[in-house]
C-alpha cells in the first residue's frame, strides 16, 4: 500500500484500499460488520463515516489503528500499527489452547479492545496453522 495522503478523501482511501485487498463491497462490509449499503455510501462519498465505525473499517481494510481518525481530522495517519513480538512460551500456549479457551480469551481481549482481540486471534490462527502444517508434513513422511 502506498503511503496514505491525509488530503485524499476518505471515500477514495476506503475504495482504493478495498480494491488493493481484492474485496468486493459486500465482502468488505461483511468483514467490517456493517451493512453493504453503509459501506457503499461511504465509498461514494454520500455518507460520512461515523466515529463508532472507524475501527471496523480499519480492521476490514487492514489499516493501522488511528488511520481513519487521522483522515477525518486531516492529519498525517500513523505509519504502522503497533506490533508485538510473541515469545516462544506465548506461542506454545496458543498452540495448546482448546477452541473453548481461544473463544474465552478472545472475549476477554474484546472487552478491552476489538483491535487487540483481532490481533491476538490472527496470531493464534497463524500459530495453530503452522503447527498443523508441521504435523501434516511429519505424518506424510
Amino acid at each position: 500500500m502506498n503511503a496514505p495522503d491525509p488530503q485524499q478523501p476518505l471515500s477514495q482511501l476506503v475504495q482504493e484500499r478495498r480494491r488493493e485487498l481484492g474485496l468486493s463491497v459486500r465482502a468488505a462490509a461483511k468483514k467490517a460488520g456493517v451493512d453493504r449499503n453503509t459501506w457503499a455510501s461511504v465509498e461514494d462519498g454520500s455518507r460520512t463515516l461515523q466515529d463508532r465505525n472507524y475501527t471496523k473499517f480499519e480492521q476490514a481494510l487492514e489499516l493501522p489503528g488511528g488511520t481513519i481518525d487521522a483522515y477525518a481530522r486531516g492529519v498525517q495517519p500513523p505509519e504502522d500499527a503497533p506490533t508485538h513480538e510473541w515469545s516462544a512460551a506465548e506461542r506454545a500456549q496458543m498452540r495448546e489452547m482448546s477452541d473453548a479457551e481461544v473463544q474465552e480469551a478472545y472475549e476477554f481481549f474484546r472487552s478491552k479492545s476489538q483491535y487487540l482481540a483481532d490481533v491476538w486471534l490472527r496470531e493464534v490462527k497463524r500459530v495453530k496453522g503452522e503447527a498443523k502444517a508441521a504435523q501434516d508434513a511429519t505424518t506424510e513422511r
